[in-house]
């Protein structure tokens, strides 16, 4: 007996876009929660909500889109005011003051109600994640 599928995943070459989509919706969520727990809020909204610059590149990497000079410049003042946020941050670790850079070690560790919520670089990377999984979501739906 043949399986039954709603009947836009029957065409041709639209089932593999929709399982990765559903794959890159689950990561996207993942990371976007890990990111609030694991770094600072200030930090997490900044790299999360730079995706158009994913959303640029894998355009322009897998389905070879065009990017004009003025979306190019806007993402390259994006990118740089984004990098502006992140200054004090990068000037005080230069300093030598303590940042966080070490990922939780356990849940537990992670969980704790008195735990201060620091910028690490963990918390970065996944910030980064939430926000190239969310574009890559979007890549599947185009």
């Amino acid at each position: 007996r043949r399986a039954v599928l709603p009947c836009t995943l029957r065409r041709k070459g639209v089932l593999l876009p929709a399982l990765l989509a559903t794959l890159f919706t689950a990561a996207t969520n993942t990371c976007f929660v890990t990111a609030y727990m694991t770094t600072a809020a200030s930090n997490a909204v900044v790299l999360i909500e730079i995706n158009p610059l994913w959303g640029a590149a894998l355009g322009c990497l897998f389905l070879s889109d065009v990017l004009p000079v003025r979306t190019a410049i806007a993402i390259a003042v994006g990118v740089a005011c984004a990098f502006v946020a992140f200054l004090p941050e990068i000037i005080g670790a230069a300093d030598g003051a303590a940042v966080d850079t070490a990922a939780p070690r356990s849940l537990d560790e992670l969980l704790r109600p008195e735990r201060v919520v620091r910028a690490t670089w963990y918390g970065n990377l996944v910030a980064i994640g939430a926000g190239l999984f969310f574009q890559a979501f979007l890549l599947c739906c185009r």
